[in-house]
């Protein structure tokens, strides 16, 4: 699983099993902090069901623990 962390200037950091990497920000042309990437052929596009999933996850366990 590709995650989106940030952009610094003009390279976007990902992370890939725990493994930090940088692309280019073209490359990831419309995502957001947490997005699930999927590569396509030279870009990086967000998995929507994917990020929902995780987004959903990361809400239910900030409610179980008083977030």
């Amino acid at each position: 699983m590709v995650m989106f962390d940030r952009f610094e200037g003009d390279m976007a950091v990902l992370y890939e099993d725990g493994k930090r990497f940088s692309v280019l920000r073209r490359e990831v042309p419309s995502s957001k902090e947490g997005d699930v990437l999927i590569k396509s052929g030279d870009i990086y596009i967000t998995d929507k069901e994917e990020t929902e999933k995780l987004r959903n996850e990361n809400i239910r366990l900030m409610l179980k623990f008083g977030f």
